[in-house]
């Protein structure tokens, strides 16, 4: 056994059957068993079940720590590791010839041979003698850890093979260890990494100052205590990094009170530094006032000079909108300045620039005080004259305006003066059985003349009430009741007014309605008459049919057609297809178009476009038209030249016609209507 100061250590070494092999006694001479040093564990990564327990030196009582700091006082080193004061953790740490081992400083002997180191050998590296260089210079149940022989450590396959030692079994390493858990370790210590037993280097989550600029952190289990370097802007006060307040070291003047004061080292606060009582505070400095506080002298009639609150200048304040400035204080004003009133009709009195007194002026002869202002007169006081016959102007009392009043009722304004109706405005009288007198517009005297001759009238006489009377002459009527045009409307031929007024021609069907010597007649339209003998209903029948062919009751006969009012054998029309368009007649025609093509279609006057467009396909295409959009664009389903002897001849293509009634491509959409063929070429061509 190595003895270290006093202290003699055994361990139990263990076989691989888990057999004891060598007994081995734990001899800690009296020392308190919460003393002894920690003990570390490492791995051999060639041999995981070689594990060395290693024992320090005695250090005395253990003292905890988390920075060098904690352990100044004692004259020691921190070990962060351990979270212990220790003697040295490097070879710095050491003064004179002694060097740092196993965390003491002890003597050495310096070597360059082991010949020169009795019962040692010699470290090459180190440059002493040491107990070992390697396991080979340990006996066999000890190895070399740290230039010294170590006892291996005690081999477990549980707990109970470790308890008698006050150990516990790494199931890992299979070795004794002193923990593998916190709960393994006494009462404020830690499990190590290293299975060992070390005392908590800080408090658990605690933060505290190392200095202004740095804190220290420590985490939740106490093992671990982190410097960390405050922020750009922070110092650390009360335990962590803060944003600082103000700048270290600098002076300003407090806001509230101006009191001179003075940021703190930290930055985390103002310290108060006063000025003497001449003096204020004036961007962090101490200055001599140059005026008494709130002392003040007038500018102008609106400011004022106000010494500041420091007593340091003077600042220019404005008084209020309703103040003005005298001795240095702002006064209400009892009036406005420059405002003026009227004292009397002639002496105006004008409120002074700085609205705290008035002063009294006088008007020329030619003015007049009219709200505060002296104005020249407008008119001569109470004079009037007319504005027209319905309205006096009169001028005021004190001749500066005048005023329009209406005359009465029943009186017309003429020259100065209001005067009452002598006779009322356009009312009339007879003045012989001819001429009638006619009241002036004024209402003041008549005139007279002779009764108007009216249009279309005999000769006016004066009647009653004053009024000239006339009667129509034959054929013509009054209708609208308005004398001026007299007998406006002609009875005998007005289709409004036929025979008398209000006695309108009612319309007929297929006829022309006109007023004839006044009394309604009615002309059938070319091609229709009056088969039926009914007026009522018009010209009910066309002429255009087989039944009525060019005049009522004219059959033709079977197999003929009607053919511009005339029964013809020339037909059948369209080939005698049926249109699919409504009202679309194809029996008969009573005028033909020509097309592009060379030839002429038939078709019935009034026929609709849709109506068109079919008889046009019908008279081009070989076999039956049909509709490709709707019943107004029709095309041929088969292509093949088709000659009429009537209508003409009409070339054969690949492509089928399209008759529409919009023009361009085929489907497309048209703004007007008018009818067109699709030709050869496949170009669409508008026709008549």
């Amino acid at each position: 056994m190595r003895a270290f100061h006093g202290v003699s250590l055994g361990l139990l070494l263990m076989g691989c059957g888990g057999v004891a092999t060598a007994p081995v006694t734990n001899d800690l001479g009296g020392i308190d068993a919460a003393l002894v040093p920690d003990v570390v564990v490492t791995s051999d990564v060639s041999r995981p079940m070689d594990v060395v327990v290693d024992v320090a030196q005695d250090l005395g009582p253990i003292t905890a720590c988390t920075g060098d700091r904690d352990c100044s006082p004692l004259g020691l080193v921190c070990n962060v590791d351990q979270g212990r004061c220790v003697e040295c953790n490097a070879p710095t740490d050491c003064t004179g010839d002694l060097v740092c081992l196993r965390n003491r400083c002890q003597p050495v002997s310096r070597c360059t041979s082991s010949r020169t180191c009795p019962g040692q050998v010699c470290s090459a590296t180190l440059g002493f003698c040491v107990d070992c260089n390697d396991d080979g210079d340990c006996p066999a149940t000890q190895r070399c850890r740290d230039s010294a022989c170590v006892n291996r450590p005690a081999m477990c396959g549980s707990s109970r093979d470790c308890s008698a030692m006050g150990l516990v079994c790494s199931t890992a390493l299979r070795v004794c260890v002193e923990c593998n858990a916190d709960l393994d370790c006494p009462m404020g210590r830690l499990c190590g990494t290293d299975n060992t037993c070390r005392a908590q280097v800080c408090t658990p989550s605690e933060t505290r100052c190392e200095d202004l600029m740095r804190q220290r952190s420590c985490d939740s289990r106490g093992s671990v205590s982190t410097l960390s370097t405050c922020a750009v802007g922070q110092t650390c006060r009360g335990g962590r990094c803060q944003a600082v307040v103000c700048q270290p070291g600098s002076s300003s003047c407090d806001p509230t009170t101006g009191a001179r004061r003075v940021c703190t080292a930290d930055g985390g606060e103002y310290a108060a530094m006063p000025c003497s009582e001449a003096e204020s505070c004036r961007a962090g400095v101490c200055m001599v006032r140059t005026c008494v506080p709130g002392a003040a002298t007038c500018l102008s009639a609106s400011s004022r000079n106000v010494c500041t609150a420091d007593g340091l200048g003077m600042s220019v304040v404005a008084c209020g909108p309703s103040e003005s400035c005298r001795d240095g204080q702002c006064v209400a004003r009892v009036c406005t300045p420059g405002a003026a009133t009227c004292v009397d009709p002639t002496t105006r009195s004008v409120c002074n620039a700085d609205g705290l007194g008035t002063s009294p002026t006088a008007c020329s002869d030619t003015q007049r005080c009219a709200d505060g202002v002296c104005r020249a007169l407008a008119c001569v006081p109470g004079a009037s004259t007319c504005v027209d016959s319905r309205t006096l102007r009169a001028c005021s009392a004190d001749g500066l305006t005048q005023s329009t009043l209406p005359c009465p009722a029943m009186s017309t304004c003429s020259g100065t003066l209001c005067s009452s109706w002598a006779c009322v405005p356009g009312s009339t009288s007879c003045a012989s059985s001819t001429m009638r007198n006619t009241c002036g517009a004024d209402g003041l005297g008549t005139t007279s003349a002779a009764c108007p001759t009216p249009a279309n009238a005999t000769a006016p006489s004066c009647t009653g009430m004053g009024l000239c009377g006339y009667s129509c002459l034959s054929g013509f009527g009054d209708c609208n009741r308005t004398p001026g045009d007299g007998c406006e409307v002609a009875l005998n031929t007005t289709v409004a007014h036929c025979g008398s007024c209000g006695r309108s021609c009612d319309a007929r069907a297929n006829s022309t309605v006109s007023c004839v010597a006044g009394a309604c007649a009615y002309v059938c339209n070319v091609g229709f008459a009056d088969c039926d003998g009914m007026p009522a209903n018009g010209c009910e029948a066309s002429l255009t049919t087989p039944m009525s062919c060019g005049a009522c009751g004219t059959v033709c006969p079977s197999g003929q057609f009607c053919v511009a009012g005339r029964c013809s054998v020339a037909g059948p029309l369209y080939h005698g297809w049926t249109s699919p368009v409504p009202s679309c007649l194809t029996t008969t025609y009573n005028t033909t178009a020509p097309t592009n093509l060379g030839g002429t279609y038939p078709f019935n006057t009034g026929d609709a476009p849709a109506c068109r467009a079919w008889k046009l396909a019908a008279t081009v295409c070989t076999t039956q038209p049909t509709a490709y959009v709707d019943n107004n664009n029709f095309s041929c389903p088969r292509s093949g030249g088709f000659t009429d002897p009537t209508f003409g001849t009409y070339c054969a293509v690949a492509s089928q016609y399209s008759c529409s009634t919009c023009p361009g491509a085929c489907n497309a959409g048209c703004a007007y209507m008018p009818l067109s063929l699709r030709n050869c070429a496949g170009r669409e061509t508008a026709q008549p």
